[in-house]
């Protein structure tokens, strides 16, 4: 079986050569939404430090089919698939964002 040329390399095809990755998963009582919650409270304290991030659904798929993945970043044998969030500072940094006014702000009795 011939291996792809990016992974023969050592070519980090997963995680993007991301220098922090965190998975977030529950175990088989835990509602799927509260993965999404915690990773999104992860991304705004990653943005909170300079951090830029991405959010990944499909590493929570491979680690619950892959036992290899698992063993390699120690993960329990019977998880739900979560979601990964890989960090690291932003190459770019945005310019031309776009100007919102609110147009008024009423108080509420």
């Amino acid at each position: 079986m011939d291996v792809p040329t990016s992974r023969a390399s050592g070519e980090d095809w997963l995680f993007y050569d991301a220098p922090l990755v965190l998975h977030f998963s529950g175990s088989a009582y835990s509602d799927p939404a509260d993965c999404a919650v915690v990773a999104s409270l992860a991304m705004l304290a990653g943005e909170s430090l300079g951090l830029g991030s991405c959010m990944l659904g499909f590493p929570g798929y491979i680690f619950r089919y892959s036992k290899p993945l698992r063993e390699k970043y120690v993960l329990p044998p019977k998880i739900q698939p979560g979601l990964t969030v890989v960090f690291g500072y932003p190459r770019f940094t945005p310019r031309n964002a776009v100007r919102r006014r609110f147009r008024e702000v009423r108080e509420c009795a």
